[in-house]
């Protein structure tokens, strides 16, 4: 009776863990064709973003940076599938700590899926 009864709570505790994993580890950069960029405003202390997925089952999950040459590169990403909660779109607002950015372009999958967002 004790190894059934430990067997169920070790299958329990690995499909909450596999479930967290899922939840909490899978995040993908969103494509270019995903994401739809309703207004971007730069000021001295943050740069703000607001967007919106184009698919009805995508959540925002965060965003990398990357600054060179004066010219900052975005990347949003991204969770598909099943969520806990609403799902939020990916807007958003990040502290301006870049020196003289000229340049904000919304990065794809890969550096070559660019597309300019802002322009000093």
């Amino acid at each position: 009776m004790k190894k059934v009864i430990y067997t169920l709570l070790a299958i329990i505790i690995i499909g909450i863990l596999l479930v967290l994993l899922y939840i909490f580890a899978f995040r993908q950069i969103a494509a270019l064709d995903s994401v739809y960029v309703r207004s971007i405003d730069v000021t001295d202390d943050a740069i703000n973003i607001e967007a919106d997925f184009a698919g009805s089952s995508m959540g925002f999950a965060g965003y990398r940076t990357d600054f060179q040459n004066k010219q900052l590169r975005v990347k949003i990403l991204m969770r598909n599938g099943f969520q806990f909660g609403k799902l939020h779109s990916p807007s958003f607002s990040l502290p301006n700590d870049f020196k003289d950015v000229q340049e904000i372009y919304l990065e794809g999958v890969s550096p070559s899926e660019i597309r300019l967002l802002w322009s000093k």
